[in-house]
């Protein structure tokens, strides 16, 4: 008959067995235990859907003979070793790992950490592709962009057109990118805090290295400027004034060392500011040191470039013979900066070079609508298409031309090439004459174009479908919808330090205008009272009684 329930018992292997220990303690001790005998199961019967557990270990032998309790009292021999090593169990333990006091903290916690690995990957796959031989010809890939760290359905993004029934597909691509250019925009405390950043940037290099001044230049400059975008300057010498100093001339040898020296030593003392994050120094055809503010989250790099006074009146006009270049730029920018392929220094595409791309697309292939939605839809047609490998872009004039007859670069350069003292640009770079400088060439550090172009003609080809078809809730979704996500926070932030600027700067207008109207007030009444003792009209005080004896 079965018990009615299991009895409990120990499956340790050392465990302690009466039987054993009483005859242990009363049997004959001193004999010797040549063999070792099976002690029984002590499984109990299981309970249904469990499996059933048999431990065999070693037990008093048939002729009544035993082992200590403790295996450490008793010497072993060789003959008595165990055949197997006893398996210990060790417990895994989380190193490390925070503790957090809650299911949805650690819910919480964990879903930031995938999302930040997911965009970390997504970045690190722009990265490999980059990281080839830019000797060779290669196939490019469709470079996707990086991940954000929330979901959001598109129609929810600012730039979405919500009522949009019966309007053209081609017109609503426009109206969007109208409100996406007015979305990227800096809003008033972004530019408050971008401007901040600024000045504080040019007092910090005025106290280090005082013989140089800082010129802000760039987008920030041109009215180009992202809200996340960069903040760029250019050191000059403060002997030299500006209007002295030649166009389009890169600076002399003496000049680029003396600009080296003041750079390292800019770099050595903004690592001491706690302020600046990570400060570094690169070697370059114009060097630069590049670091992070704190406080806005703002790159900033500081060059030791040529005057590019010349090349901003050029995107001066061009800005001005197509209105809709401006909200084209916005965009193209932003679908780079998500695909991480604006990084120059790893085969991107900088800001001037995608200008001066978008204003040759427009320049060579201009759309009859004559607006920002045609023209992207011509521009992504237009590079997707182009063959880089045998021709060149020149932007004025407007020509296609043979870039193995007429290579673009300086005369020296050619010299160089001629006496095989330096290795020429792969063939299939893209070749795009700079209007500022006949012999700049602004895709020779291009090594991802053919990324690029496989890139464009996935997304030329889904915006035409959607276009035609109408019925996406964004149009721009699949060129630019990552970036809300990406920048929210990022955004959030230089948004409250801008606000915390603003106030300061209204409290400490509020005192400087209290000071003076306290100033203003005490000067007319101190002339109030030198126009009375002149008249002598002045009422003097009374004066007490050792006022009147003294006097």
């Amino acid at each position: 008959m079965k018990p009615l329930y299991s009895r409990l018992t120990c499956r340790a292997h050392n465990r302690f067995s009466p039987s054993l220990f009483l005859w242990q303690h009363f049997g004959v001790i001193e004999r010797p235990f040549p063999h070792h005998h099976r002690l029984a199961s002590t499984a109990a019967n299981a309970t249904p859907g469990e499996p059933k557990t048999v431990h065999n270990d070693t037990s008093p032998s048939e002729e009544g003979e035993g082992a200590p309790l403790n295996v450490n009292d008793a010497p072993i021999k060789n003959g008595d070793k165990p055949t197997h090593p006893i398996r210990i169990r060790k417990p895994k333990t989380s190193k490390g790992q925070i503790m957090l006091p809650d299911k949805v903290s650690a819910s919480i916690r964990r879903y930031r950490t995938t999302a930040q690995k997911k965009r970390e990957a997504s970045l690190d796959a722009t990265r490999q592709l980059l990281l080839h031989g830019t000797s060779g010809d290669y196939v490019g890939v469709v470079v996707d962009p990086m991940n954000a760290d929330g979901t959001l359905k598109n129609i929810h993004y600012p730039w979405v057109v919500e009522d949009s029934t019966g309007m053209p597909g081609i017109q609503r691509l426009n109206l969007e990118i109208e409100r996406f250019f007015r979305y990227t925009q800096p809003n008033v405390h972004e530019m408050t805090a971008r401007n901040y950043v600024a000045e504080k940037i040019q007092e910090d290099v005025r106290e280090i290295i005082p013989d140089r001044t800082l010129e802000v230049f760039g987008s920030q400059r041109t009215g180009l400027a992202l809200s996340t975008s960069d903040i760029d300057f250019r050191l000059l010498p403060n002997e030299r004034p500006l209007e002295n100093m030649p166009v389009g001339v890169p600076p002399r040898h003496t000049e680029r060392k003396e600009n080296v020296r003041a750079l390292r030593k800019l770099r050595s003392e903004l690592v001491r500011k706690d302020t600046i994050i990570l400060p570094l120094f690169r070697h370059a055809r114009y060097p630069l040191v590049g670091f992070q503010d704190r406080d806005t989250g703002l790159d900033v790099q500081i060059v030791g470039s040529n005057d590019t006074s010349l090349s901003r009146d050029i995107m001066n006009d061009y800005m001005k013979e197509y209105p809709h270049l401006r909200q084209l730029f916005f965009v193209v920018k932003t679908m780079f900066d998500v695909r991480g392929l604006t990084d120059v220094f790893r085969g991107g595409f900088g800001s001037y070079p995608l200008f001066m791309m978008i204003a040759a697309s427009l320049k060579h292939h201009p759309h009859r609508r004559q607006d920002a939605a045609g023209g992207l839809i011509n521009f992504l047609h237009f590079y997707a298409t182009f063959d880089t490998t045998n021709f060149g872009i020149s932007v004025d004039p407007v020509e296609i031309f043979n870039k193995n007859q007429n290579p673009v670069m300086s005369e020296p350069v050619k010299s160089k090439l001629k006496g095989r003292k330096s290795e020429p640009l792969p063939p299939y770079l893209l070749s795009l004459r700079d209007p500022a400088d006949e012999t700049n060439d602004l895709g020779r550090k291009g090594v991802a174009i053919r990324h690029v172009q496989a890139t464009f003609k996935k997304l030329g080809y889904e915006l035409q479908r959607s276009v035609k078809s109408n019925t996406r809730l964004s149009l721009l979704d699949p060129l630019v919808g990552t970036s809300y996500m990406l920048n929210k926070s990022r955004r959030y932030e230089l948004q409250t330090y801008g606000k915390k600027v603003a106030a300061l700067k209204a409290r400490m207008l509020g005192e400087t205008a209290k000071a003076i109207r306290e100033s203003e007030k005490e000067e007319q009444t101190q002339s109030q009272d030198k126009k009375a003792v002149r008249e002598g009209d002045y009422e003097w005080p009374e004066l007490n009684h050792k006022e009147q004896v003294r006097t």
